[in-house]
């Protein structure tokens, strides 16, 4: 597989204005995409002639995208390498929709969720036509490379760059296929780590948002203002993120992952030093200025839940395992916004241990299609 510097980009929201601007300033040429029914910033770049100004740091850039579509098929053709920056409930109705442009697509390309955790198995569980596998090299990441916020027209803020970005290989020998990849088509160092399955269990905003959420959740629902982190979270309350993280790290472990807290992997992200998840909160500069959600019905909810909490819980049950404060979080949530999250989000149905083995151990394009 011969990787060009040419880059696809599916979703138009904060990350994926971030990520075309900055790939296009490294050298990459830029497809984006967004639907049709999510068109508000993908308008604002359109209306300046594919231009997206990327504020970063002390510096400002302009930067001219190549193309600016919404076409599906025409900008999946575009890129050797495709980022998916959709929010997490379109990642899997996303992934089906590649079976209908297959025909148009003749080279393989490299497909990665950006904070994907667990997509791409949930892609392999409910996308029957197997051999989009072979076609679509499918990788995962377990964050988003940047904190970020779009403006009112076609601008975007980089507030803070993570150091790396871990990335994994839903099918373990497709490892090969990222360190050849162009510095131009990267937006950090990626980290690569042996599957997916292990980097689903390294996600850290279910961890931390759910739980901020919900001890601040009359203030929020309400729509009153206040920062996110500095100011929504006590040493007390902190200890629910500290419980919840226990408990994910005791998953790993089950599972047989050695896997860091998540203040470590903050740190390493931001070369910061903080002792805990409340130290982490108060004192990071990159997050000081983010400000609370004005509702319920939010990313921190109906994504960190849904597709964050929900297939640990799953992985539990799989293993036998109790997780009593993921399980709690999950059922208040549930309860305050009148939603079955466990039946409704990343339940991982279908999935069974001998599954997991046969997907960590295996990585034949037989296996792919017959998996």
């Amino acid at each position: 597989m011969h990787i060009k510097s040419k880059v696809s980009i599916l979703g138009c929201g904060h990350g994926g204005m971030a990520l075309a601007a900055d790939l296009k300033i490294k050298g990459a040429q830029v497809a984006i995409w967004s639907d049709p029914k999510h068109i508000q910033k993908f308008n604002k770049i359109l209306d300046k002639n594919g231009e997206v100004v990327l504020h970063d740091g002390n510096k400002t850039t302009t930067a001219r995208l190549d193309l600016v579509s919404h076409d599906f098929s025409e900008v999946m053709r575009f890129g050797d390498v495709i980022y998916n920056c959709t929010p997490m409930n379109a990642h899997t109705p996303l992934f089906k929709k590649l079976t209908g442009c297959m025909s148009l697509i003749k080279s393989r390309k490299l497909f990665i969720n950006l904070s994907g955790v667990f997509s791409g198995l949930d892609q392999l569980l409910n996308v029957g036509h197997r051999e989009i596998f072979n076609r679509f090299r499918v990788f995962d990441t377990s964050t988003f490379p940047y904190a970020c916020r779009a403006g009112e027209s076609n601008d975007v803020t980089i507030l803070g760059r993570k150091s790396e970005l871990t990335i994994a290989p839903l099918f373990p020998a497709d490892s090969q296929y990222i360190n050849p990849l162009p510095d131009s088509v990267k937006p950090a160092r990626f980290n690569i780590m042996e599957n997916s399955i292990k980097l689903g269990l390294t996600g850290t905003n279910a961890v931390f948002h759910p739980a901020t959420v919900l001890f601040n959740a009359r203030l929020i629902d309400n729509g009153s203002s206040f920062l996110f982190y500095r100011e929504g979270i006590s040493k007390r309350t902190s200890l629910l993120h500290e419980a919840l993280d226990s408990e994910r790290l005791r998953l790993a472990e089950t599972m047989g992952y050695s896997l860091n807290p998540c203040v470590e992997d903050d740190n390493k992200y931001y070369g910061t030093n903080f002792i805990n998840s409340y130290d982490f909160s108060v004192n990071s500069t990159v997050h000081k200025k983010i400000t609370a959600p004005t509702t319920l019905n939010h990313r921190f909810v109906n994504e960190d839940i849904a597709y964050g909490l929900v297939p640990l819980l799953a992985l539990g049950r799989l293993h036998k395992m109790s997780l009593p404060n993921i399980e709690s979080v999950i059922n208040i949530f549930s309860t305050i916004m009148g939603v079955n999250y466990y039946q409704s989000g990343r339940n991982l149905s279908g999935i069974t241990r001998e599954f997991i083995r046969h997907l960590t151990w295996h990585a034949t394009i037989l296996d792919r299609i017959t998996a």
